[in-house]
């Protein structure tokens, strides 16, 4: 090599850029399937109700760590360029996150979160003091921030797939708001209830038709739930129809956690629950098989 000639770059492959963000789509799908389900209040503040905010419903360290691991996972995703960080969004939503103080109070955080609107559990946190100085009732209000909302909040509100309810009397009549926020969301398909803590091992379990189903009475918070509607003379079934003709499912899950085992199954008549698992967040499972 004389002098004068330059030494010879080693250059590296050129991938065309379909097929990188076809890499890319693939490692945010393998990304997906990585995640465990996390359970998020849902909240949005009277002061400005455009948008939406999620918390941890629970602060224990395996959400923690269950909310830093999702981030990890695509963190590569997110810094390449703008093109990559817009395809992880599509699937892991970008949210604005509150945290809670000592005092158990909320307070927005700094950074956002990743949310995963087909796998993730939502808890509505409605702010019924919101309605105190607006001469509105709930189909009103709810018609009312659905319009404000920004294009982003609702991109979420219409993904969710899954919410919670913290206890089986959430679904009596007098919870009518809970059930129009609930109904309000156009891709809605299961909600999981908290019925109680139970031994499954030791759960009396009968087969009808090749399913096993769980015998009447042995969930003290279910029967005793069962037994108040029919001494208010409360129609279940009336609550249930507006769900049921939307096809929306009711999983009940163990106390504090989202471990479903059992689904409630609603009839004109009847009440009955067929046993699941336990699973722990077994909503897609259940729907596949």
């Amino acid at each position: 090599m004389s002098p004068q000639q330059a030494p010879a770059i080693e250059r590296l492959p050129f991938i065309p850029p379909e097929i990188f963000l076809n890499i890319m789509e693939f490692f945010i799908a393998e990304a997906e399937k990585l995640q465990t389900c996390i359970l998020w209040e849902l909240h949005h503040t009277c002061e400005d109700r455009s948008k939406l905010f999620v918390a941890p419903y629970n602060t224990d360290l395996a959400y923690e760590l269950a909310i830093k691991e999702r981030f990890r996972n695509v963190h590569l995703v997110l810094q390449i360029s703008r093109a990559t960080r817009a395809m992880a969004h599509r699937t892991f939503i970008h949210v604005p996150m509150a945290v809670r103080g000592r005092n158990w109070g909320l307070r927005i955080s700094d950074f956002n979160t990743l949310v995963l609107p087909k796998l993730d559990c939502f808890y509505l946190c409605y702010p019924d003091h919101c309605l105190g100085d607006l001469s509105m009732g709930w189909d009103q209000y709810l018609e009312q921030v659905m319009r404000q909302l920004r294009p982003e909040s609702y991109a979420l509100l219409e993904r969710i797939e899954h919410t919670y309810l913290e206890d089986i009397w959430c679904l009596a009549p007098w919870e009518a708001p809970i059930h129009e926020v609930i109904l309000s969301l156009p891709n809605i398909k299961d909600i999981l209830v908290d019925v109680g803590s139970h031994n499954v091992e030791e759960m009396q379990l009968t087969r009808h038709g090749g399913e096993r189903f769980i015998v009447h009475g042995v969930s003290r918070e279910l029967t005793n739930w069962e037994s108040g509607l029919k001494n208010m003379d409360l129609s279940w079934d009336e609550v249930w129809e507006p769900f049921l003709e939307r096809g929306v499912k009711l999983f009940g899950c163990l106390t504090d956690s989202l471990t479903l085992f059992m689904e409630i199954l609603i009839t004109e008549t009847d009440i009955s629950y067929k046993y699941l698992g336990p699973k722990r967040s077994g909503v897609e499972e259940e729907e596949e098989e």
